[in-house]
């Protein structure tokens, strides 16, 4: 496993918050991606972060997350 630096953790630990939901995609045990809405009432959100590995970007990663958390939402409205 990779070493994080202190800014990543940083804003992995910024991403704990109780409105903000973390969704990662794996392949097994390879690390894909990840995506973190974050609800700001009860009718509107924002992306507050997408991430692809670099070995998986281009393939699409990043769009099935959206669609994930844009699912994930209309699921919850």
């Amino acid at each position: 496993m990779k070493k994080i630096s202190k800014s990543q953790l940083a804003q992995l630990c910024s991403l704990r918050l109780p409105n903000i939901t973390f969704f990662s995609a794996w392949d097994g045990n390879n690390y894909k991606g990840c995506g973190a809405p974050k609800e700001l009432d009860s009718r509107s959100g924002e992306i507050k972060s997408m991430r692809t590995a670099k070995t998986h970007r281009r393939r699409g990663v990043a769009s099935n997350i959206l669609e994930h958390i844009i699912k994930e939402a209309e699921r919850c409205a």
